[in-house]
């Protein structure tokens, strides 16, 4: 039988092209959980396929240079289906955001600015997600 996963095994990606966002972000939250950055898309696929079962949640800005975050999380779907998919996006980008949650895309959309209590829960929310599906997955296969 397969041990339970624990929450320090697999990375959370965070993905935006603002320098002050990637540093905020492992600021707040890396004393809990492993925290991995990329400036695009580009990056962060090349991340994902470099670690590949080793990252459980993206967390992806929608707007940025290039691709968008919600085209990297379709991405993500399609290629990594059991990695939780989250995207941060401003209050004027709420229709791609609704509407890439109702086709099952993203599992959560987080509002900018952030309120960091709510993007705390959310990424404990999709980091228990993803850990309850491996334990699933090894439970099946261990």
């Amino acid at each position: 039988m397969r041990e339970r996963v624990d929450r320090q095994d697999y990375a959370i990606l965070f993905v935006d092209d603002e320098e002050k966002s990637r540093k905020y972000f492992r600021r707040f939250f890396e004393r809990e959980f492993r925290i991995l950055t990329a400036v695009g898309v580009n990056e962060a696929l090349d991340i994902l396929a470099r670690n590949d079962g080793g990252i459980a949640v993206v967390v992806s800005d929608q707007r940025m240079p290039g691709r968008k975050g919600i085209e990297l999380l379709k991405e993500v779907c399609s290629t990594y289906p059991e990695v939780v998919r989250l995207l941060t996006t401003a209050f004027t980008d709420m229709d791609e955001a609704i509407e890439a949650v109702n086709s099952g895309e993203i599992f959560r959309y987080i509002i900018k600015p952030w309120d960091l209590e709510a993007l705390h829960k959310s990424l404990h929310d999709a980091m228990n997600l993803y850990l309850s599906s491996a334990n699933v997955r090894g439970h099946r296969t261990g």
